[in-house]
Parts: C-alpha cells; structure tokens; sequence
C-alpha cells in the first residue's frame, strides 16, 4: 500500500467532525439513562435479605441454601439449623453460636451447637438437612434482646459453603 492509500482511509476535518456529531445524541442518552432512579437490586441467591427496621436482628433467616431459626425464652435459645435440597448440614464443620456481648450470660463466648435433635435429609438418610440445639443461658428477663452470630456449614458433593449467620429473639 502506498501512502495514497492511506491518505483515502484516514477521515478529514469534516469527517471527524461528523464522527462528532454523530456520537452526541448517543452521549445524551446515555447520560439521561444514568440519571433516572432505578429499584434496588434484589438480594443475591445465598445471601438473607437485609434485616427489616433500622439494627433489627431477624430470628428467621431463609436463603436458596439454608435458614436458621432462632427462638429465646427465659432460660434458654432454641436454634434451627435447616439445609435446603440437594445440601446438607455438614457434620465436620464446628457449628458454634457466638453471643453478642452484654444482655444474657452464656457458659462461653463460643458455644458448640449440640444437635439435639436431627432430621435426615429426604434423599440421603445419613445426611442431616435439620438440626435443633438448645443453648442455656442465664440472665433472662422478659422483653430483653438475645442475639449473635451462628456458624454453620452446608455442603453438596462437589464443595462444602461455610456460613455466618446474625440471629436476635426477644424473650416473651
């Protein structure tokens, strides 16, 4: 290619200012697009959606892979482990409740899940998809705030997920 060629592809003034022109009214909306209010994205698949009111702790959080539930009563917490198809409670993970400090007293400030209570999962029966522990506590008054942070994992064949989870029940 001689330099003629290249003097035939390359845009003059006039062409550059059409170019120009051109990519103003793209500019404009674009602009106009980015400006208009749009919702809030919806939670992400796995993660709980924000608890409702300003600090509140919810004592049920449910996601695409677990829920927890979490219940208090003068003496102690009910805690419910629950894994969602095809998931199960991970057996090997040391599922503990770590207490917000102040309010009640626990007997420390990680306390290991017991598992009283467990339901096998439908599609493997030595699998665990539900747990229930009871975590004694003293100090309870009705009305008072108990709340913390559970830690938990559920797993599938291929990869295990390890959770945190915030929690908060009002004694009755």
């Amino acid at each position: 290619m001689g330099a003629g060629a290249l003097a035939r592809e390359a845009p003059g003034p006039l062409g550059k200012q059409a170019m120009r022109s051109s990519l103003l009214p793209v500019l404009v909306v674009l602009v106009a697009c980015a400006c208009e209010q749009k919702p809030a994205p919806a939670p992400s698949a796995g993660k709980p959606a924000a608890a409702p009111g300003a600090g509140a702790t919810p004592s049920r959080v449910e996601t695409d892979t677990y829920a927890v539930a979490f219940s208090a009563t003068a003496t102690a917490g009910t805690l419910t482990l629950t894994a969602r198809p095809p998931l199960h409670l991970n057996p090997d993970y040391p599922a503990a409740f770590r207490p917000d400090p102040g309010g009640v007293a626990f007997a420390a400030d990680r306390v290991p899940l017991a598992q009283e209570q467990k339901t096998p999962c439908a599609a493997r029966a030595e699998d665990t998809c539900e747990s229930t522990s009871t975590l004694a506590f003293t100090g309870g008054a009705s009305g008072q705030r108990v709340s913390g942070t559970v830690q938990f994992s559920v797993c599938e064949p291929e990869k295990c997920l390890i959770e945190k989870v915030k929690v908060a029940s009002a004694i009755p």
